[in-house]
């Protein structure tokens, strides 16, 4: 990549490229510190808040700043790259994408981004559809994150962590007899999380 980057870098008019590239590049070898200054520096050569690379180095810049454990920067950031119309470009990037906004707290960008995923035709992995479920549920949309957490489950079964969201999400909806059923489940596969005797007691007062 480096070869490929080295002519761009040549150009002046072209040294923000050179520089989110290179960024690109050095984040994709977990040189993380030198990654976000390359997107730092690539951001003090943009001409207008307007140029098409900047809602992608904002991004690339809030990843780093999550890595960096530097949360509320990162969380700013992230917003602001979404705010500017950041989009991914393949639906692998995009899945990266929502972990990361998920992991600042950044809900509410994620739910469109996932859901446009779903849309496309692309036979969406249970990654998808559990990250689409975790985001949902985060914006108090309980019904919708139920249907993309069943979708998760049919296509991956057993998966002891979305069947107690699942069944959290049923309990806050009243359906508890399909809260205890998912529930149980996930305790006859972990029998040893005993956390969830918690909730599936909770259910059981519940009805």
């Amino acid at each position: 990549l480096d070869a490929l980057i080295e002519p761009i870098a040549s150009d002046p008019q072209l040294t923000d490229i050179a520089l989110y590239l290179s960024g690109r590049a050095a984040l994709g070898q977990n040189r993380v510190g030198r990654a976000r200054a390359q997107f730092e520096a690539a951001l003090e050569q943009q001409a207008t808040a307007g140029n098409r690379l900047a809602p992608s180095l904002h991004f690339y810049r809030g990843v780093c700043l999550a890595q960096l454990q530097r949360e509320p920067e990162a969380r700013r950031e992230l917003a602001q790259a979404m705010e500017a119309g950041f989009m991914p470009e393949t639906p692998e990037e995009a899945v990266r994408v929502a972990q990361t906004l998920l992991q600042v707290g950044l809900a509410e960008p994620t739910v469109p981004l996932l859901e446009a995923l779903t849309l496309r035709g692309l036979r969406p992995t249970a990654e998808v559809w559990a990250l689409l479920g975790r985001a949902q549920q985060a914006c108090g949309q309980l019904e919708r994150a139920i249907s993309a957490y069943t979708e998760a489950l049919q296509l991956k079964p057993q998966q002891v962590e979305l069947l107690a969201l699942r069944g959290e999400g049923l309990r806050q909806i009243g359906l508890l007899d399909a809260a205890v059923v998912d529930y149980t489940t996930a305790l006859q596969i972990a029998p040893t999380q005993h956390a969830l005797h918690y909730p599936l007691a909770l259910s059981y007062l519940q009805q």
